[in-house]
């Protein structure tokens, strides 16, 4: 007997953890299609004008429940750009485009942003927007090919979002391109990802070992805005190799 409701109550425990997992997926989809359906180029919208869309969040609360790399949060569910960007496919032709965790925290609470205009269009790898602190600044490079059709104009408003909520209302535009699946095939995930995140963590650490004590906390945890801690000369040099800029 006690053997039948201990199983009952295993069962009972797996639903309930079942549903909530399935919730924040269907929650995850809803928020995402409501970000692609302030863009789309239907019948409704003829021109197929671009928008700056709402602060709508990308992936909900993904970034704490995400596996963490060397202290960086790196959400599986994502393909990687080495110059640290993510790619959201959502659909064949379609992307939505951010920062990682390890520039998140790099950069801190960045002073400004030039992002993209709605209707460019960009080539995988070329310079596409720009990130600054201070007097520091970062040219990130496009993850993929594809025209612009859509900025969040949270992080226009509040450009600190991108650190503090990278996989979240931290995204940044929406890519439509026709080479999206090839380009994929360009980008990091899974293991392939942690061991590049682990790469450039090791980097990092080798190139500053002599501030780990300032810019790292106890645990061995990065802090939000290692750019305070980082001069000029040291910030265009880690920039130059980690965001393949050189």
């Amino acid at each position: 007997m006690r053997a039948m409701h201990l199983i009952l109550a295993i069962l009972t425990f797996a639903v309930f953890i079942g549903v909530g997992f399935l919730i924040e997926f269907i929650k995850g989809r809803t928020l995402s299609k409501a970000i692609l359906d302030a863009v789309s180029m239907d019948d409704e919208n003829p021109s197929g004008n671009p928008a700056y869309v709402p602060p709508v969040a990308v992936l909900p609360g993904l970034t704490g429940a995400a596996p963490r790399v060397e202290g960086y949060a790196l959400p599986e569910a994502l393909y990687y750009h080495q110059g640290h960007s993510w790619v959201a496919p959502q659909g064949a032709d379609t992307a939505i485009v951010g920062i990682d965790d390890f520039a998140g925290k790099l950069i801190g609470s960045p002073t400004s942003i030039t992002v993209p205009k709605p209707g460019e269009i960009f080539r995988q790898g070329e310079k596409g927007w720009t990130i600054s602190q201070s007097d520091k600044q970062v040219k990130m490079v496009f993850p993929v090919d594809g025209k612009v059709v859509a900025v969040n104009e949270a992080v226009l408003k509040n450009p600190t979002l991108i650190a503090s909520e990278p996989y979240g209302r931290g995204w940044l535009f929406i890519i439509k391109s026709r080479s999206l699946q090839r380009n994929l095939r360009n980008l990091l995930s899974g293991s392939v990802a942690r061991r590049w995140m682990e790469e450039s963590a090791t980097a990092f650490r080798t190139m500053f070992s002599g501030k780990l004590g300032i810019v790292y906390q106890d645990g061995g945890l990065p802090e939000d805005g290692l750019a305070d801690y980082i001069s000029a000369k040291e910030w265009r040099e880690i920039t130059g190799r980690l965001f393949m800029i050189e």
